[in-house]
């Protein structure tokens, strides 16, 4: 998550930037605020609009996000297990854009 955070971070010179989790116990409460001010420290004009939901070991956060990406109004960054919960759940049925263009003017991928 932090390295999608930062790489986000890169889209948003000024304005806001909305991040969705789940991370809402103890460590991982921690764990994001830490991520929080590694961004903030880079990109103090950027305001995190920190967008957790809470309970479930994830489950109410994924059914929110997933109601917000079939209404088409997705976070700018989300919390999702990588594989087939990913892949099924977004890539195959659209919901997720390439980021080739981007990773490719910063110079990532050849």
């Amino acid at each position: 998550m932090a390295v999608l955070l930062l790489s986000v971070s890169l889209l948003f010179a000024s304005g806001s930037v909305e991040i969705f989790s789940w991370w809402t116990g103890g460590g991982e409460e921690e764990g994001l605020a830490a991520i929080y001010e590694v961004f903030r420290s880079k990109y103090p004009d950027v305001e995190i609009i920190n967008a957790t939901v809470a309970g479930g070991a994830g489950t109410n956060a994924k059914a929110v996000l997933k109601t917000r990406m079939l209404g088409g109004n997705p976070p700018d960054s989300f919390q999702v297990h990588g594989g087939m919960e990913l892949i099924d759940t977004y890539v195959i049925t659209g919901m997720m854009e390439p980021l080739t263009d981007i990773l490719e003017s910063w110079g990532i991928v050849d």
